[in-house]
């Protein structure tokens, strides 16, 4: 009875049409997760596509800027280059300014010494009533001192060094007038040093050269006036 009531009751079971629609669900395939999946893939494949294409659209993007800012460089450089280039040209042309200037001042600055020279060398000439053009102008080439004179500064000097029997002040003073000059007057410490270089020495202490200074009332006075300061 047992056995048979069991059967029974699975028969009824299987039977019964709602057990047999569950157990028809239960046996197949479940729809809706499998109809889901495409779906999901579509939309990551989607993704995929578009990060594709934006790192495409970024990658070119940033190499047509790089390039840009290549070509700026590049065209920056080449502007520089000439512009240092235009500034060695200007520096070596002020350096060929700057020299020939100085050439030029050179030159005006002969020019200058050669006109003083003249204009002193009239002024010289008009001191002789008869001008000695052989003594001054050898070889027609005129020259500031007579030769064997010596010039310092604006003067000439005649060191004159004869044998006995020895001049006195008063001839050797004479003795310059006649060639239109005088005993020296020694007005700073160059000429002194000047005239001392061009000293020879005589052997003896009792003769040497005059100068153009004499003492008067106790005083050493220049022959042009002056006293004097050297000491």
């Amino acid at each position: 009875m047992s056995y048979f009531s069991r059967r029974a009751e699975r028969e009824e079971l299987i039977n019964d049409p709602e057990v047999k629609q569950e157990e028809a669900g239960t046996a197949g395939p479940r729809a809706g997760p499998a109809a889901k999946c495409p779906t999901s893939l579509m939309i990551l494949g989607t993704l995929c596509v578009l990060l594709v294409a934006g790192v495409i659209v970024l990658s070119v993007t940033l190499i047509v800027v790089m390039n840009q800012q290549e070509a700026k460089i590049n065209d920056l450089r080449a502007k520089n280059e000439k512009l240092i280039e235009g500034n060695k040209n200007l520096t070596r042309w002020n350096q060929e300014k700057t020299a020939e200037n100085n050439e030029l001042m050179n030159e005006a600055q002969k020019l200058t010494e050669e006109r003083d020279n003249l204009t002193w060398t009239m002024e010289v000439i008009l001191t002789f009533d008869s001008f000695p053009v052989k003594d001054f102008c050898p070889n027609k080439k005129c020259q500031p001192c007579q030769n064997s004179w010596i010039q310092f500064q604006e003067k000439c000097y005649l060191f004159y060094k004869e044998a006995a029997p020895w001049k006195t002040w008063e001839q050797s003073r004479q003795f310059c007038q006649n060639k239109s000059a005088d005993l020296v007057v020694v007005d700073d410490l160059q000429e002194q040093e000047f005239v001392s270089n061009h000293l020879e020495p005589y052997f003896s202490r009792f003769h040497g050269y005059w100068l153009g200074l004499r003492q008067v009332n106790n005083i050493w006075v220049w022959v042009d006036g002056h006293n004097d300061t050297l000491g």
